[in-house]
Formats: C-alpha cells, sequence, structure tokens
C-alpha cells in the first residue's frame, strides 16, 4: 500500500506540473516583459466574482493565475468582456491626493469592449498603443493626463468627439483631427498637433501650448475659446459670431472685435489694448459678465446694449486694471463717452471710461415685464411716482469644469455673484433718448440713487459667494457625464418683480426720471413730460 500511494503521489504531481506548464504555454500574457508582475484583465473564467464585483477587474501574472489581494498592475490585457462604457487606465504609483507620479504600463495586450464610450490614461510614462490596437466602435472621448512619449495609431477613431492631452509631454499623435470632433483641450510640449480643427468643433482650451501650427481662421462653429501661457497664439482680430466664451491669458492678442460674447475673461495681456464689444445678434445669449484683470485697455468702444449689461451685469469685475478711452476716436465713430458703473476695488476705485456708439435696441423678457408694469400702473394715484423694484435672488446654476480648469485661480475667484443694492438710474437734466448719442448731443451726467437715502452714490456691489475651490488635474479634464464634473457658479441673478408706492414728488422738468428697460428699477413721475423712450412707448401702443 505504502508503495502504490506513493506512484499515485508522483503522478498527481506529474499531473500538475504538466497541467501548469500547459497553462503558462496557453495564456497569453506569458510573453510579456520581465518587468510585468501583474496584469489586469476581465475574465469570469481567470478571476474571482469577488474580485469582479469589487473592482470591475483582476490581477493575473503570466501564468493567467489569479493574484490574490492585488489591485496594482503594470499592464492591461483583454478586458473585452467588461460591461461598464467608460475604461481607466492609471498608473500603480498614483498617490494619495491624485498627484500622479508616472510608471511605465505595457498596452500591448491592451482589448476593449465594443461598448466602450469613454478612455482615460493617467500618470503612465511611455504610453504606446500599438499601430493593431482597435478603438472601440463606440467610443467618443478620449483623455490623457500626465503622460510622456505618446504613442497612438495613426488615426484617431471615427466616432471622436471629446479628446484631451492634459500635462502631456513628447510624443506623436495622428496628423488630422477626426471631424465628429466638437471638443478639444491640450496642455502639451513636444507634440505636434493638427494644424486644421474639424468644421464641427465647438471648444477649444489651450494652455501652455507653444511652437504649434496654428490656423489662420478659427472654425466657423467655436462656440468656446480659451487660451492660456501660449506666447504664439495668433493675434486674431475678429472672432467666429458663434463665440459665446472666451478666455484670454498671457496671450500676444493686440486687438479685439467680438459680437455677441456672453462671458469675456481678459488676464496679463499686455499688447492688448483695443476692445470692441457688441451685443447686436438677437439670437446669441445675453451678455453675462466681463471680467479683468491686469489689464490697460486705451480705446474700449461698446454699442448701448453692451454697455447697459455691463453695468447690470452682477458678474462683472475689474482689478488692477486701466480702462480709458480715445476721445478723437471716440467722436468719430459718433460715440459718447461714458463711465462704467464698476470701478477698481482695488486701486482706490478708480474709475473706468468707454466709447458708446449707438442706442439699446434688443428688449427681454425681464424688460417687457417692467415695462408693462409701469403701464397698466401709469393712471393710478394722480400719476404718484411708482418705483419698480426688482428684488435679486441668487440662482446658481453648473459650468462645464473644462472651463474652470483652464482658467487661473484669479479668474475663478471672479466668477462669483454680487448683488447690488437697490437703486435707480436717474439723469441730472432732461434727454431724449431718441438724440444719437454722440459728443454734440446734450451732456448728460448718470448718477446711481438709492431710494432709501435719496443720495447720489456709486454703485455698490459685495461679494455673496467665496471662490472657488481649484480642480486638481483628474477632476479638471472630468466630463459632463462624471459626477461632480461641474463647478457652482453663479451668474446674474433672476429677477423677481414687486411694486412699491413710494412720495409723490414735486413737478421739475429738469429732473424727468427716465425708464431704463432692464432689471434696474422704474419710475413714472407727473412732471408734464414724456418719461417714456421710444422702444418702451412703441411696445406700450401694440
Amino acid at each position: 500500500m505504502g508503495i502504490l500511494a506513493h506512484r499515485l503521489a508522483v503522478v498527481s504531481a506529474m499531473i500538475a506540473a504538466a497541467t501548469a506548464a500547459q497553462k503558462t504555454v496557453n495564456c497569453p500574457y506569458a510573453t510579456l516583459p520581465r518587468e510585468v508582475q501583474g496584469i489586469r484583465v476581465w475574465d469570469d473564467l481567470l478571476c474571482s466574482p469577488e474580485s469582479l464585483w469589487a473592482n470591475d477587474f483582476c490581477v493575473v501574472d503570466k501564468t493567467c493565475t489569479q493574484m490574490q489581494n492585488v489591485t496594482t498592475y503594470d499592464a492591461v490585457g483583454n478586458i473585452s468582456r467588461s460591461k461598464h462604457s467608460e475604461s481607466i487606465t492609471i498608473s500603480r504609483t498614483l498617490t494619495v491626493g491624485w498627484d500622479l507620479d508616472m510608471s511605465i504600463m505595457d498596452l500591448s495586450k491592451f482589448i476593449l469592449p465594443n461598448t466602450t464610450k469613454t478612455l482615460k490614461f493617467y500618470g503612465i510614462a511611455n504610453l504606446c498603443l500599438p499601430s493593431t490596437f482597435e478603438w472601440p466602435e463606440t467610443i467618443t472621448t478620449i483623455q490623457f493626463a500626465c503622460v510622456s512619449n505618446i504613442t497612438v495609431p495613426p488615426l484617431w477613431p471615427s466616432t471622436l468627439e471629446e479628446l484631451t492631452l492634459y500635462n502631456a509631454t513628447d510624443g506623436a499623435v495622428p496628423a488630422t483631427y477626426p471631424s465628429t470632433l466638437t471638443i478639444t483641450l491640450h496642455e502639451v510640449s513636444n507634440i505636434t498637433l493638427p494644424r486644421t480643427f474639424p468644421n464641427a468643433i465647438k471648444g477649444l482650451y489651450f494652455r501652455e501650448v507653444e511652437s504649434q501650427p496654428w490656423p489662420k481662421v478659427l472654425p466657423k462653429t467655436l462656440t468656446e475659446l480659451s487660451i492660456i501661457n501660449c506666447s504664439n497664439f495668433p493675434a486674431y482680430k475678429t472672432f467666429p459670431p458663434t463665440l459665446d466664451f472666451l478666455n484670454l491669458v498671457n496671450t500676444s492678442t493686440a486687438e479685439l472685435n467680438l459680437d455677441g460674447l456672453s462671458i469675456l475673461l481678459l488676464m496679463d495681456n499686455a499688447n492688448l489694448t483695443r476692445l470692441r464689444l457688441s451685443m447686436r445678434q438677437p439670437t446669441r445669449p445675453l451678455l453675462h459678465g466681463v471680467f479683468m484683470t491686469n489689464m490697460n485697455i486705451h480705446s474700449w468702444t461698446m454699442d448701448g446694449d453692451t454697455f447697459f449689461f455691463v453695468n447690470t451685469a452682477s458678474t462683472s469685475d475689474f482689478q488692477n486694471s486701466t480702462i480709458t478711452v480715445d476721445a478723437s476716436e471716440c467722436i468719430q465713430n459718433k460715440g459718447t463717452i461714458a463711465q462704467l458703473a464698476d470701478r477698481d476695488k482695488h486701486l482706490g476705485g478708480r474709475i473706468f471710461t468707454v466709447c458708446v456708439t449707438t442706442q439699446r435696441h434688443y428688449r427681454t423678457r425681464a424688460t417687457d415685464g417692467l415695462v408693462a408694469a409701469g403701464g397698466s400702473l401709469f393712471g393710478l394715484a394722480g400719476c404718484a411716482v411708482l418705483v419698480v423694484r426688482w428684488k435679486k435672488t441668487r440662482k446658481q446654476t453648473r459650468t462645464a469644469s473644462r472651463r474652470s480648469d483652464f482658467m487661473n485661480e484669479s479668474q475663478e475667484n471672479s466668477l462669483q455673484a454680487y448683488t447690488p443694492k437697490t437703486a435707480l438710474w436717474r439723469s441730472d437734466s432732461s434727454f431724449e433718448l431718441s438724440q444719437p448719442m454722440s459728443p454734440s448731443a446734450p451732456s448728460v451726467s448718470w448718477s446711481l440713487v438709492v431710494d432709501e437715502q435719496d443720495a447720489p452714490s456709486a454703485p455698490l456691489r459685495s461679494p455673496t459667494q467665496g471662490p472657488l475651490n481649484p480642480l486638481n488635474p483628474i477632476d479638471g479634464i472630468a466630463t459632463k457625464a462624471d459626477n461632480g464634473a461641474f463647478v457652482g457658479v453663479s451668474p446674474a441673478p433672476k429677477d423677481q418683480l414687486a411694486l412699491e408706492m413710494a412720495p409723490t414728488q414735486e413737478d421739475d422738468p429738469r429732473g424727468c426720471i427716465l425708464c431704463v428697460d432692464g432689471p434696474q428699477n422704474a419710475v413714472c413721475v407727473p412732471c408734464g413730460h414724456n418719461v417714456l423712450c421710444m422702444n418702451c412707448a412703441e411696445y406700450l401702443l401694440q
């Protein structure tokens, strides 16, 4: 019996050894380099149900044997059976706080499921996707963050919509973008980007990108553009009429000619001295705010609508800047020199002057409500003074984090809400709004009068929201689909209408209060003069 037992043990050992040898031969990872210790896979035959449930993968060695209680890896293998639509490959040297130390990752055996829509690589040195690598058929988003020596197949997937190269150094990328691309974010060095952008592109974000062959003309579909520390960025004088968001930091741009913009951020642009801003596009979004830091503007020309919204936008902010106007140029443009309501709070209340060339043209829903309320109550109480006061309530909205990530911290701090005190715009002399606004027109001195005190005062604005927290690199390049991929920004407050009766004033033809068709205040006085502008009068007579 002892001899038989011994022989059975020997045979069992031989069978086990043969099985292990056969398993090694059949394992597709047996030929990986010596430094590869663990391979990330998704295989219900190789992985325990617990690891697939907890991590959506398991780590095996080069014999396809699962490594127990191990979640770090040096290579990625076949994960084509994964049910997730997002794949994230992270360096094994990932440290607490999302500070990425790059390490080598073998991707020669990398196979993705065709259902993958988002593909992300973080903290990988010598990132190489072999020419045989197949992009998933449904992929729309690709992100590279903190990577070096990039090598990818010669063509991007034809379904790609968003491409991010964040803190990427050295390497080569395809010479053309796919026609489906709508958003691209770049912070690269020693990587040559394609010369042209596809016709569908809507968002371009570049930071610290040097020596690139920029296009002579920006895409006609562009809605968002952010350029930070790109010294060779072309000095475009005009931008696409579709542009809604523009952020320029430390560029060589000398002049801007903008129409229909919603948000404008300018910082440390030493050459930029001339600015023209217009809102003459009824179908475009309304102006939400203008932010300037360390700017020296010698000539800022705007139309009446822009002047109104810059003065009333609760999010506009000007810091350590000089804004003046060229008087002779303003006269040539048949404009009027006007003073902005905002002042530089960091340089002793320095005032800002601009050239306003035209009257206001557009009415908003808030405007219509204001005028209608004034018209319906015009004959009450012997045409007593009616004060229509707009009370502001904050309504928080969310903006894509890609904007915040490609802003400097001081710019993020500027994007916060301000609450103006209730006040009335009043003209110190009679002034017909139908007159052309030119230096030859009657002189008008505008002041802001707070009805509680009935005394002139400059606009007082106070922050109501603290600065936004800067995003870390990973959050900063998150997509809309990711949780937490947005940062909160409070835009212009939502208007709420309230009516109050104010004491009757004596008739004073020199102190007619003109209606201002916007979210400020409106007053009717029994002075015997027409206190309605033509736009308001035409609206009420319809």
